[in-house]
């Protein structure tokens, strides 16, 4: 798999590479992340060992282990596999090395070796204790499950406890450096690839093996064997229980769920109860929890943070039947739902750009009520009081400090028609419901197919209106200008 991006994770692992006092790093993130890529890469160049103790069954992880000390010292396969039977028999042979040369040490999927073997993290806390630390030696740790790591490293009940400071949740990449696996497709092409796949490199890989994202949803998504749909269930197997309670919550976001009593009711569980599926979710990086800007900031929202687990559960599951269809047919069915979904996905592209542009303190979104207007004028209901609508604000960030502070407003627009006057006003008139009283506004509107005259008209005769608008041409600027630096 190509290795494109994660400068600023390699500039970190090589300045405590390079230290004298820090002795290793633990590193977790979601599956397929890029978490063995990115200690590959690390290790290119540089005497290491690495141990991978994925796997259910202790004897064949031991030979793999086995296997991986043979190649690192040249010794016979079955002599070693003689003496290698736990993870103390790995200890004992790390703690026998003695380096010149600064040598990594790779501990990959640690939590396994915790569930196959006995007092797994006390016999790596005697070690860092002990004969490591002189030990020419720079120890990684590395898992998949957030929950087991975090837990093993951060509670002050385990042996493992402020043994590693420096830890790396690897996130899943920006869009600016995930549009490197498309350099054939179109910027509009490349947004879509990333509502998809969000920053995942594997699924970046996968789908760039065709030639428009189109091709790579229905080879990829549709027809009897759908190798990335049939990914999203295991995943969920892997690292939730019970499944499906985890699935139907998931689902009942996708539909459109948000608020904890409509989600609960969805699903059949009892609000404390669905409180720790949303946690867990949460914790996998595949839902976030969400908050209003402004006044009302205790009413929490959730939503799909994962683009790929949001494709599968708000675009694909419930229309299962469709599997069996010719995919070509069954990607016209859902074309609705894709453009509707590659929408509401092009707001975290939105939301990049205003946080890499912009000193942002805070960055999140708004909805309520807004009254509606005519023609400029409030409506009325026949007790004078002016009637609303539900509405929202796609992004909302607070920028800069006290003496400079001011708040974006902004609206991403992904479909064919251009942006203009209209729907300008409409978020100045959206703002004025959301704001606290007393800020410095200004607004930014995004737009997959440009805008009207009028719209850019405005724009350079009013900057006393501070309205900004970008393109997906700006938004391509932006994103090789990030790459230059």
């Amino acid at each position: 798999m190509r290795f494109i991006g994660r400068t600023e994770e390699l500039s970190m692992l090589e300045r405590h590479f390079s230290s004298d006092t820090v002795r290793g790093c633990a590193i977790y993130g979601r599956r397929r992340v890029g978490k063995t890529t990115l200690i590959d890469r690390f290790c290119e160049g540089k005497p290491s060992i690495r141990f991978n103790f994925a796997g259910s069954e202790a004897d064949k992880v031991m030979e793999h282990i086995s296997e991986d000390i043979s190649a690192y010292t040249g010794d016979g396969f079955r002599r070693i596999a003689e003496v290698m039977h736990n993870f103390d028999d790995v200890v004992r042979f790390l703690e026998s090395l003695d380096p010149e040369e600064r040598t990594v040490v790779v501990m990959d999927e640690l939590p396994d070796a915790i569930a196959l073997f006995k007092d797994v993290p006390a016999s790596l806390m005697r070690y860092m204790d002990g004969r490591m630390k002189r030990q020419n030696i720079f120890l990684i740790i590395c898992g998949s499950s957030i929950s087991a790591m975090t837990g093993e490293l951060n509670n002050a009940d385990r042996p493992l406890f402020q043994r590693f400071p420096v830890q790396m949740n690897l996130r899943p990449l920006p869009y600016r450096e995930a549009r490197l696996f498309h350099p054939g497709l179109s910027e509009e092409d490349r947004v879509r690839a990333y509502a998809i796949c969000s920053g995942i490199p594997l699924y970046h890989e996968m789908m760039s093996a065709y030639d428009s994202v189109e091709d790579g949803i229905r080879r990829m998504f549709l027809g009897r064997v759908p190798p990335l749909y049939l990914e999203s269930r295991n995943l969920i197997a892997i690292e939730a229980s019970p499944q499906d309670t985890h699935m139907g919550v998931l689902s009942a976001i996708g539909n459109g769920a948000s608020d904890l009593r409509t989600i609960s009711d969805a699903v059949g569980l009892s609000k404390s109860r669905c409180v720790c599926v949303l946690d867990r979710l949460i914790l996998l990086g595949y839902v976030e929890k969400r908050v209003p800007y402004g006044k009302r900031r205790s009413k929490v929202a959730y939503r799909i943070k994962d683009g790929f687990m949001d494709f599968c559960y708000s675009v694909l599951a419930g229309n299962e039947s469709l599997l069996d269809m010719d995919s070509a047919d069954a990607y016209g069915i859902l074309k609705g739902r894709i453009e509707t979904f590659y929408g509401r996905r092009f707001e975290y592209i939105c939301a990049q750009y205003i946080g890499s542009t912009e000193s942002c303190t805070w960055i999140g979104g708004w909805w309520g009520k807004v009254p509606i207007k005519e023609n400029g004028r409030l409506v009325r209901g026949e007790d004078g009081r002016a009637l609303t609508e539900d509405a929202d604000i796609d992004v909302v960030a607070e920028i800069g400090g006290s003496d400079t502070a001011y708040v974006m407003m902004a609206e991403c627009k992904f479909s064919r028609r251009q942006i203009g006057v209209r729907e300008i006003r409409e978020l100045m008139h959206r703002s004025e419901a959301a704001m606290m009283g007393g800020e410095s506004i200004r607004y930014m509107l995004f737009s997959r197919s440009g805008f009207t005259e009028d719209a850019m008209d405005l724009e350079a005769d009013r900057p006393d209106l501070n309205i900004r608008l970008v393109s997906l041409k700006d938004i391509g600027k932006w994103a090789e200008s990030c790459e230059k630096k």
